[in-house]
């Protein structure tokens, strides 16, 4: 008789832990639009930088000065990066990018240790939320835009052990999903 009653609390426990990877499997982060990147583009001058990086959140004691800049840092150098691939420089010279980070989800590093522990798997799973835009810097009118979100994919299990990794791989994730879109909208040849 315990024997039957451990198999039907492991398959329970087993069952319960498979229904909740699927749940959190199914829900998405929802993009933003907040026009931000409208408003900072009027005050833009030709001679600016190429890409700029600001940062929206309004929780800021959720998130460190320095957290805050090495996010920033990341997007940056991932934008400069995809840029940077794309084979005709001439085709990217008379254009800016502008980058909004609206949202910056991390993980509680205890909770996801607790409930891998008992469930199987990490529940927390952070995620990113940003705005993006390029533009052209003669007329300011608008070359492309993208606005990406996105929570850390169940295929990064080690990142959910990491406060700001799931941050870190949205960042990149975004600054690629961005410039692939922008590579559509630049003229061929």
């Amino acid at each position: 008789m315990k024997i039957m009653d451990k198999k039907k609390q492991f398959a329970t426990a087993l069952q319960t832990s498979l229904l909740l990877s699927i749940l959190s499997a199914c829900s998405n982060m929802q993009t933003t639009n907040s026009g931000v990147l409208l408003e900072e583009k009027q005050t833009l001058k030709s001679d600016s930088k190429k890409i700029v990086v600001s940062w929206h959140i309004n929780e800021v004691d959720l998130i460190t000065v320095n957290e805050k800049r090495t996010l920033k840092t990341i997007l940056q150098s991932s934008l400069e990066t995809e840029l940077a691939k794309i084979a005709d420089i001439n085709k990217t010279k008379d254009f800016h990018i502008r980058a909004a980070i609206m949202r910056v989800e991390t993980v509680s590093e205890p909770l996801n240790w607790l409930s891998t522990i008992a469930l199987f798997i990490p529940l927390d799973r952070g995620g990113v939320a940003v705005e993006f835009e390029a533009f052209d810097v003669k007329t300011k009118q608008s070359i492309a835009q993208l606005n990406f979100a996105q929570w850390t994919p169940l295929t990064e299990f080690t990142a959910r052990f990491d406060r700001l990794a799931p941050a870190e791989i949205g960042m990149t994730s975004a600054a690629h999903a961005f410039i692939a879109e922008l590579k559509k909208q630049l003229p061929k040849g």
